[in-house]
């Protein structure tokens, strides 16, 4: 996992978004339609204990606390993508044509195995590298940390 969070080339701008994708993604063990559809209102990083609400399967709401790394990743994130805070605006987007849209499935597909690949200059990596992984990954890390399944399982919205 350290290797993959830290694969994104961060000297760029696509860089960086790239790493934020896939930092969240992990700390908050999210699908990838979750990460798809969150927007700047989903974060709420300015309370006690900081979190995200993710709408996950069966239309039901989560909050998942986030870790003060992602913290401070998501702050200088939201700085430099998201300058003027439009609470309605996808979290992750591109911009085509002078036009942000939410980022597809694929694409975000493809950039797990973009960093997989750099990865693999460093470490052992599966051929075949899918974005849930990392939501696997996550709940074996909190698992083997001590946390209980039933935690764990409403974490992931189980």
């Amino acid at each position: 996992i350290r290797a993959l969070l830290k694969a994104p080339p961060v000297e760029t701008k696509i860089g960086r978004r790239n790493q934020m994708i896939m930092v969240l993604g992990y700390d908050a063990g999210l699908r990838v339609s979750e990460l798809i559809d969150l927007t700047v209102s989903s974060l709420r990083i300015e309370a006690e204990v900081p979190y995200v609400t993710i709408l996950g399967k069966g239309a039901k709401y989560r909050n998942v606390p986030l870790m003060g790394k992602t913290i401070e990743h998501l702050i200088a994130y939201l700085k430099e993508f998201h300058t003027i805070q439009k609470m309605d605006m996808h979290l992750f987007y591109a911009t085509t044509h002078g036009v942000r849209h939410p980022l597809s499935d694929d694409t975000m597909q493809n950039l797990l195995k973009k960093c997989a690949d750099i990865s693999r200059d460093i470490t052992k990596m599966p051929a075949e590298i899918h974005f849930h992984m990392l939501r696997k990954t996550r709940a074996m890390d909190l698992y083997q940390a001590g946390c209980s399944l039933s935690y764990i399982q409403l974490l992931l919205g189980h």
